[in-house]
């Protein structure tokens, strides 16, 4: 696991030599960006008191596929909603909790289907390479996107309710994700995958509940 650490200060301490060797601090906006591009890390940590960090989660998240986790500046709900709204998969505070900060990075690794793919008609999810496919042209997909994809092909036919989406994608945070916020990721989803996103007809609306993945 490789670690891209953004924060004002270079704080890396109080983790064994291993750890540090696997995380690399940076404190520019747009050198952060240019390295989250490179294909080398596997996760990013994003402080908030770096300058545009909102800008830098909101870039991270939606032009590569590196889950992002912010640390926020206090525990109050506006800055855990400005995180999940800026596209972090993941929001802790305290930047000085380098142990928890490495636990909470290698958990997001974790979360990956262990099958290689699931299909439904001309849409793949490649599991084994965290990539989305439509008639075997690629799909590009942020983290967020494409986790609520996979709950919903994990679960064809079935009724899922826009909060227990919040559950398994937020976690211990989804009492501070708005209802609302999984639907603007649903629209974003459907302009991807769908023929006419206006009339879906894969990922189908279950009025006042949540989604349901069509099937033939």
């Amino acid at each position: 696991m490789k670690i891209l650490y953004v924060s004002e200060k270079d704080n890396i301490s109080g983790i064994n030599e291993a750890q540090k060797n696997s995380i690399e601090w940076c404190n520019e906006v747009s050198q952060a960006f240019e390295k989250a591009m490179n294909g080398i890390f596997s996760v990013a940590v994003i402080d908030e008191s770096v300058v545009s960090s909102h800008m830098l989660c909101r870039y991270i998240s939606e032009d590569t596929e590196l889950p992002v986790l912010f640390i926020c500046k206090d525990n109050s709900e506006e800055s855990v909603l400005s995180a999940f709204e800026a596209g972090a998969a993941d929001c802790m505070y305290g930047n000085n909790r380098l142990l928890e900060i490495y636990a909470r990075a290698a958990r997001l690794l974790k979360k990956k289907d262990k099958s290689d793919y699931i299909q439904y008609d001309d849409i793949v999810i490649h599991t084994d390479k965290g990539r989305v496919t439509k008639s075997g042209d690629e799909i590009y997909m942020s983290q967020l996107e494409y986790r609520i994809l996979l709950a919903l092909f994990t679960q064809p036919g079935q009724v899922v309710t826009r909060r227990s989406i919040a559950d398994m994608i937020w976690e211990s945070q989804a009492s501070y994700v708005n209802e609302n916020t999984v639907t603007v990721y649903i629209s974003r989803i459907r302009k991807k995958i769908e023929d006419d996103p206006q009339q879906p007809a894969i990922v189908k609306t279950v009025r006042g509940i949540g989604y349901r993945l069509a099937i033939n």
